[in-house]
């Protein structure tokens, strides 16, 4: 199942942000990743969220509700490169079939 393979790599590669598209959703809930030492988040809580993102334990993120949805997840990271700190955005974007 790619939902383990995933979790193996990433146990693996602790500093890896993982962009997800059609997680495994079990109840309607998001299912397989909660033994990583990280953060989930999904752009819903309400219906099964057709993408996710994964975040590792030390990494700080905040989501931003206006452009979360089923099919979006976003969140902003704060890295530092160099000698200063960069605020960036990673998404992660269902295009359902038809829809483009």
């Amino acid at each position: 199942m790619a939902t383990t393979v995933l979790c193996r790599r990433l146990d693996k590669m602790q500093n890896t942000i993982a962009i997800i598209q059609e997680p495994w959703i079990v109840k309607s809930r998001i299912a397989g990743l909660s033994n990583l030492n990280g953060t989930v988040v999904s752009g819903t809580t309400i219906e099964s969220p057709r993408t996710c993102i994964y975040i590792p334990g030390n990494i700080k993120a905040v989501l931003p509700p206006q452009v979360s949805s089923r099919d979006v997840t976003a969140v902003n990271v704060k890295c530092n490169i160099g000698r200063g700190v960069e605020q960036l955005v990673i998404a992660s974007v269902y295009l359902p079939q038809g829809a483009h």
